[in-house]
């Protein structure tokens, strides 16, 4: 519920606020490390145990965190069109704060974007009491896919709220401290403008916020174009290949300490994470073959989801994400071929040089060669240390030009790299 005018040098307006949501988990807080907590984040269930919203606290007040750079001040402010809409998903055990971080600002100071996010419930940083406890008493795990279930609900509400909030459909609560926070008054005269439109909208996530968000956009009825940022798919392959698990594998080993049962137990648990990440909904994303909706002919004409589309860009040997999950996501996405020149070409997928005058390419697989990355050993290992591949992807001024050539109604899928993509 706070604004702040021009807290840093490319950013015009930062503000916090919140949207209503409905709940269908057991109450708002992730909790700590309790059988409580656990119980909060489970799906609340009807008689017959199928989803259904909690009837006794049928809504969640969700914070959200909104940006508006300052390049998009200087261009409404003097006479030129709204931004668009960027709706941003953060990494593994993190919050919307992710948006104050320098990398993004600067990314949306430079492609003159309005950024919005919410925090990933089920894998915030709210979560992480319950979640490692989850691994002491296994049993209790399935809440964290509950919740991320939850979770993906709240971005399509963040989205959705913010459509409705620029068509004067919906106040967005707790932004009345700054009348109009979400305008920009002309410098020629005349009424406050909105910073945003409202029909051009976008999601871009890194990590965690790369892998949920091949999920949301299989259910997704307002954006169509997404960009998945070193993600994948298939929790239970990424897990024990990645330098994160060191920390959280040796916690599960106090309770679990013979390897052969962590592997069967997180085997066992992809079941779970069905429920909630790419496993499920990445088949669903292209037109033909996308979920059932009942929203009606304007969201979801024909009673389905719309088609999306989709921008996957990873790093070579990434030690957080493994290449083989998101060679595994494109893959089952289908019709996701891979951009070259490339580093290394996956199994079964084709390639493209991208869009042409001829071509348009709306879905693409592009890997980039960080420098300084080493080859990762084969096989399912924990890569020991971290590399630069997994940041690097995000901070390439190539990997920048290509997303501002894709974010527009028109927009396609084009080669900008020179060569095979690095960080220039």
């Amino acid at each position: 519920n706070t604004i702040e005018e021009m807290p840093d040098a490319n950013v015009y307006r930062r503000m916090e606020g919140t949207i209503r949501v409905p709940l269908f988990v057991n109450g708002t807080e992730p909790g700590g490390a309790t059988e409580e907590s656990v119980n909060l984040s489970r799906l609340h269930r009807d008689a017959m145990g199928r989803p259904t919203q909690n009837d006794e606290i049928p809504f969640a007040e969700v914070p959200f965190t909104a940006t508006i750079p300052t390049s998009v001040y200087e261009s409404v402010r003097m006479g030129g069109a709204p931004a668009r809409l960027l709706t941003y998903g953060h990494g593994l055990f993190g919050d919307r704060g992710e948006t104050y971080s320098g990398w993004f600002r600067d990314t949306i100071e430079e492609l003159q974007m309005v950024g919005i996010a919410v925090d990933w419930w089920g894998m915030s940083g709210e979560d992480v009491l319950r979640v490692t406890r989850s691994l002491g008493e296994f049993s209790s795990f399935v809440a964290t896919p509950e919740r991320l279930e939850q979770g993906l609900l709240n971005f399509v509400i963040l989205t959705h709220s913010f459509i409705n909030a620029g068509l004067d459909r919906c106040e967005i609560v707790g932004t009345t401290a700054v009348p109009e926070p979400l305008h920009i008054a002309p410098m020629a005269g005349g009424d406050p403008v909105l910073s945003y439109d409202p029909n051009e909208r976008y999601y871009y996530g890194n990590s965690q916020g790369g892998i949920m968000g091949l999920a949301l956009a299989g259910i997704s009825t307002d954006i169509t174009r997404f960009v998945s940022g070193v993600g994948g798919m298939s929790y239970s392959v990424m897990i024990p290949r990645s330098t994160n698990w060191q920390v959280y594998g040796a916690i599960m080993g106090n309770s679990y300490p013979r390897q052969i049962d962590r592997a069967v137990l997180m085997t066992m648990a992809q079941s779970q994470w069905d429920y909630g990440e790419p496993s499920t909904y990445a088949a669903f994303i292209h037109e033909g073959n996308t979920l059932p909706c009942s929203l009606g002919e304007t969201y979801c004409p024909g009673g389905v989801t719309p088609g999306h589309h989709v921008l996957m860009m990873i790093g070579q040997d990434d030690a957080q994400v493994a290449n083989i999950t998101a060679d595994t996501a494109a893959r089952t996405v289908g019709g996701v071929p891979v951009l070259v020149p490339s580093p290394y070409m996956p199994y079964g997928l084709e390639t493209t040089t991208g869009s042409d005058k001829g071509t348009r390419v709306l879905d693409a697989l592009a890997i980039f060669a960080i420098p300084g990355t080493p080859v990762l050993p084969l096989g399912t290992r924990d890569p020991i240390d971290d590399n630069p591949a997994h940041e690097g992807v995000r901070r390439s001024a190539a990997g920048h030009r290509m997303m501002d050539r894709y974010w527009h109604p028109d927009g396609v899928i084009e080669q900008t790299c020179d060569g095979v993509c690095d960080p220039d």
